[in-house]
Parts: C-alpha cells; structure tokens; sequence
C-alpha cells in the first residue's frame, strides 16, 4: 500500500489540492504535503510550505487556485520565482489546468523535469 496513504492523513485547502492529493497517491507517487522548505528570498533564508513535494522526484508542485487577485497572483509570481532563484524543481497547476486534463499535464511536466535532468547529466559524461 502507498505510504501517503498508510502513514498520513492531510488536510488540505482546497478539494483542488485533495484532488492533486488522490492522484499522486493513486500514481504511487509519495509526496509530503506543506513540507518546510529553506529558500533564499530577498537574500535572507525563509521557510515556503510547498502543497506538495514530490519525495522520489525533487520536485515541488503548486496549485495556485485563486484567479483575479491582484496580490495573490503577484505572491504567486514571486514564489515561482524564488523557485527559480534556488534552482529548485517546480510545477504550478492553475484552475485552469483542471478545464483540461490537468493529470496527463502533472504526468508530462514530472517527465519533462526528468528528461531535462537526464539531458543534463548525460551531457555531462560524454
């Protein structure tokens, strides 16, 4: 049985972020909900509580859930960001990913991520 499963029970936000929830659990794809992370914001270290890290991946998903706030998408902006900054994995699913299917893009963005690392690497070595 999933680990997700076994060992945790989350309480998440949003039926969005349950959603994502249920399908990495159902992919056996263990991942740690609101897992503290230290980045380096605005040159001082700060603690993010990502929705989901991808344990097995390093990678951090983001459901950015609210559409038309000036602020939340300005905070949502920067957090990508600093992402970035810190050369941290990141996928960012929107409310308008789940318009469409919003699994096969969680599939294809974990696959680029990993092709991209791959790609990397194996220039690295010959």
């Amino acid at each position: 049985m999933n680990e997700n499963l076994e060992n945790k029970v989350y309480k998440y936000k949003s039926s969005k972020e349950r959603a994502i929830g249920d399908f990495l659990t159902y992919k056996n794809i263990l991942f740690e909900y609101e897992k503290p992370t230290l980045v380096i914001d605005d040159n001082k270290p700060k603690i993010y509580y990502p929705d989901f890290t991808l344990n097995d991946f390093a990678i951090i998903l983001e459901y950015f859930g609210i559409n038309g706030d000036v602020g939340y998408n300005k905070r949502s902006k920067h957090k990508e960001e600093v992402y970035k900054q810190n050369k941290l994995d990141f996928i960012s699913v929107y409310p308008e990913h789940f318009n469409n299917n919003w699994q096969g893009y969680i599939k294809e963005s974990i696959k680029n991520i990993l092709d991209s690392r791959y790609n990397k690497y194996n220039k690295t070595f010959h």
